[in-house]
């Protein structure tokens, strides 16, 4: 089951939404830096 989650940068005010199939590792590959839309701006902390 595919899950749509909102993340908020701790460093800016900025957001991000995604989807995935597992949230919890997805959130662990945006805060290591494996997505290049998103590595600017870690950590970051779920919103929703």
């Amino acid at each position: 089951m595919f899950q749509v989650y909102i993340l908020k940068s701790e460093k800016l005010d900025k957001y991000h939404i995604g989807s995935t199939s597992n949230l919890p590792f997805r959130i662990k590959q945006h805060n290591a830096g494996y997505s290049f839309a998103t590595k600017s701006y870690r950590p970051w902390k779920l919103f929703f």
